[in-house]
């Protein structure tokens, strides 16, 4: 699956260079993805509610179950004070990119109107590579923790990694991812500006 996903990138992404599909054609590309990424999510809330077993996971887990969003914050966060120092740059700008944690259209909107289109191609750049990395990663990361998938894929881990995550770890894992993402992608837009606000 993983090979399949990673061909259909990069096959669209040669599509696009080299203009095959007429531009006209693509005015309704978003609309059909949402529906899919929709559907996507409607088969797996079928499949979660259908094992009960994965419902007992998580009444079990209660409150628990927001630790990992938080942790995936702020290790995100402790890796753009990480990357400022060793890439010389301004702390307040590695921290806004770093906010995105793989929700690269928002992120890169909000820095390109906030500071300027260099680091809102940064931020495009950074959180879209963390999006693919995710992809190619999951089996191994999964091999040294269930969860590592998930905080790979940051924002990214309640849609478009969601199906990686599924098949490398499990349902419950997949429910949790879901969770997680939506809470990452709420903050997302608040840390993004918070730290563009600083940058000078």
């Amino acid at each position: 699956m993983i090979a399949m996903i990673v061909s259909a990138l990069v096959i669209g992404v040669l599509v696009g260079f080299f203009n095959i599909v007429p531009e006209t054609a693509l005015g309704g590309v978003t609309s059909v993805s949402q529906l899919l990424l929709i559907a996507l999510l409607f088969l797996v809330g079928i499949d979660v509610g259908a094992n009960k077993e994965v419902l007992i996971d998580l009444k079990r887990m209660g409150v628990r179950i927001l630790a990992l969003p938080l942790a995936i914050t702020a290790g995100s966060l402790l890796g753009g004070v990480v990357l400022s120092v060793l890439l010389g740059m301004s702390i307040y700008e590695s921290l806004a990119v770093a906010s995105g944690m793989g929700y690269y259209t928002l992120s890169s909107i909000i820095l390109t109107q906030a500071v300027g289109t260099a680091l809102g191609t940064l931020a495009f750049l950074s959180n879209i590579f963390r999006e693919i990395l995710t992809v190619v990663t999951s089996p191994g990361l999964a091999r040294i923790s269930r969860l590592a998938p998930v905080a790979s894929g940051g924002a990214t881990s309640m849609d478009t990694t969601l199906p990686v995550i599924i098949q490398c770890t499990s349902k419950t894992v997949g429910v949790l991812a879901v969770i997680s993402g939506v809470i990452i992608t709420l903050l997302v837009p608040f840390l993004v500006s918070l730290f563009a606000r600083f940058i000078r």
